[in-house]
């Protein structure tokens, strides 16, 4: 019988909200907001910043060389205020972070997150470093769902998959851990997320 030991979080929509294009929509009219979107948060430079391949400066150079006429507006989605004002903590699930962490559970980070943005965010939001251990993608030059991400975690903190339980809210990264003999958590609401790990208690 395996017994789980450690709880190892995503950042974005798990423990910060991120709805960017909500953001978004409360700033510019819904066109501009989608257009912004799909230039800035939706794009393959952003995810290549979580990747650590692009840095904040480079996506200002690329994303305005495609749009010069929104430069500022750019600028200002590239900044610490946006950032902040976009991912804000949840506060359930940092709750419930600290109620696993009080109950004996080692607790872990493993997040798609540019240097640049995680760096904010660190700075800002104490609970991010109230943990046993983390691993952002921009720091070791991998995203999730790549199954090396995950591995590179396990290694270096010494976890048994088999003792770790996994949430996040892409089901593309909860297969890779669930491919990997993590037990893995699709996080919609902490609701949910609760019963799901006491589900996982109770079969183990």
């Amino acid at each position: 019988m395996r017994i789980i030991r450690n709880v190892i979080f995503d950042i974005g929509r798990v423990l910060l909200e991120y709805e960017p294009f909500d953001y978004l929509n409360k700033r510019y009219d819904a066109a501009k907001a989608k257009e912004l979107m799909e230039l800035v948060h939706g794009s393959r430079e952003w995810w290549e910043a979580d990747r650590g391949a692009e840095d904040f400066d480079s996506l200002y150079r690329i994303f305005t060389a495609k749009k010069p006429e929104w430069a500022e507006d750019i600028r200002y989605l590239l900044s610490r205020e946006s950032m902040l004002g976009i991912l804000t903590p949840k506060r359930e699930t940092v709750d419930f972070l600290y109620e696993l962490k009080a109950a004996g559970y080692k607790t872990y980070l493993l997040s798609n997150f540019s240097t640049t943005g995680f760096g904010w965010m660190d700075e800002a939001y104490p609970f991010l470093r109230d943990v046993d251990g983390r691993v952002i993608s921009s720091h070791v030059g991998l995203n999730k769902p790549d199954p090396e991400i995950y591995k590179l975690l396990l290694n270096r903190y010494s976890l048994d998959p088999a003792e770790a339980v996994f949430i996040d809210d892409a089901p593309a990264n909860v297969q890779a851990a669930a491919t990997l003999g993590i037990s893995a958590i699709q996080f919609t609401d902490i609701e949910s997320c609760r019963r799901q790990f006491g589900q996982i208690l109770k079969n183990n």
